[in-house]
């Protein structure tokens, strides 16, 4: 078994010759350092190879992030789309005429969802069904999307695979190692996983309905709250 010590010597005032020496055993905060981070990298790589693809742009139409699965479904690397020149409108066999770069489709659901076609390397199309949110910041300049793809590929049947889609990514949701909520506006739970409850030890009733800052210590409430702000 590996054990960890942090050592921290200080001189003391008024006496040069002499160091006070502290010795802490950190070694269960390493194991759930370590415990922490293997859970955050099985989540991270069940995103970059989601069954459905991910990306986010930014107000330019620019990739800011991009999952394993849409790559290869464009026959390119994430880092490509991410660190090139490379649009969202780029890689549609059509540019929706008239509206932001960062838009899927014209009409008035444009910006958060719609049926498109993309365009692969070699240059075949395939049918995707997009949807997305937009998160812009304070002062309205800037912004980044966070945007899920369907494949709607004529080989697979169009209602399953919807349905295979969303029935996995909810259980992203639910079954993630790690605790997640959905806020409204006012910071208030809507909705909450499985991982989530196991921390708050809570029934759903007592969670659901709730600020999320009055889940926590009545010291680190305003903390929260500004951080959440």
């Amino acid at each position: 078994v590996v054990e960890w010590r942090r050592i921290v010597a200080r001189p003391i005032e008024g006496f040069s010759n002499f160091h006070h020496w502290r010795f802490e055993d950190i070694s269960e905060r390493r194991r759930m350092e370590k415990a922490m981070r293997d859970e955050q990298n099985k989540l991270l790589d069940f995103m970059a190879h989601a069954p459905v693809g991910i990306y986010s742009l930014d107000q330019h139409g620019r990739f800011l992030f991009v999952n394993k699965t849409l790559a290869e479904w464009l026959q390119v690397t994430p880092e490509e789309l991410v660190k090139g020149a490379v649009r969202l409108h780029d890689v549609l066999s059509e540019s929706p005429k008239g509206v932001p770069v960062h838009f899927i489709a014209s009409g008035s659901h444009g910006e958060e969802r719609g049926e498109v076609v993309m365009r692969r390397r070699d240059g075949k199309l395939f049918p995707v069904a997009i949807t997305q949110t937009v998160v812009r910041s304070e002062d309205g300049k800037t912004l980044r999307t966070r945007s899920i793809v369907r494949d709607l590929s004529p080989e697979r049947d169009w209602q399953q695979a919807l349905s295979v889609s969303e029935y996995r990514f909810q259980r992203l949701f639910a079954e993630a190692p790690i605790g997640i909520v959905l806020l409204d506006g006012k910071f208030t739970v809507m909705e909450c996983n499985h991982a989530f409850h196991a921390v708050i030890r809570r029934p759903q009733s007592g969670i659901v309905g709730s600020e999320l800052a009055q889940l926590n210590e009545q010291k680190d409430r305003s903390a929260l709250t500004a951080k959440l702000k």
